[in-house]
């Protein structure tokens, strides 16, 4: 069971600053698409007068396509995490069963302690894994505070 937090707890550990940093570029890159659609509508009189609708649209285009690999990036972080915390998990409640029918069958334990010492197991699963869950909602958090609130971060000069 120490082992199997222990590998839990690491991989949740392992992954944090990757999660926080790729959150933070998703983030990012979304307050400057909200920022270049703000200012896109808000040229929309001069692109009529102009014949700019074209450019301004491969413009967003781009910012969405900047902003939809980004998300990609960092959702596929959180799923790693996820990933590798389910397969860890699906070892522990398969180790944990078998060790439980050898115990059975050698005499180690009673039919009695069998579903005592599995849902004791299980219930130790479920809290590691929503401590951890919770972990990492906190450092995606911080990632997301970090990439929505760039703009205070950079020094803004009038020129």
């Amino acid at each position: 069971i120490i082992l199997w937090a222990a590998t839990h707890i690491g991989i949740t550990f392992y992954y944090l600053k990757e999660v926080q940093d790729k959150t933070s570029q998703h983030y990012e890159s979304l307050a400057t698409l909200n920022g270049e659609t703000v200012d896109i509508v808000g040229n929309a009189l001069s692109m009529k007068l102009f014949s700019r609708v074209s450019y301004e649209t491969e413009r967003l285009k781009r910012y969405q396509a900047e902003e939809m690999k980004k998300s990609i990036k960092a959702n596929w972080a959180l799923q790693k995490v996820n990933f590798l915390r389910g397969a860890a998990s699906l070892i522990f409640i398969f180790t944990t069963v078998c060790l439980l029918l050898k115990g059975w069958q050698e005499g180690w334990i009673a039919v009695s302690d069998f579903p005592l010492v599995a849902m004791t197991s299980f219930s130790l699963i479920g809290l590691i894994w929503n401590t951890s869950m919770a972990l990492l909602d906190i450092f995606k958090d911080i990632g997301t505070l970090g990439g929505a609130l760039s703009l205070l971060k950079v020094e803004h000069k009038v020129k």
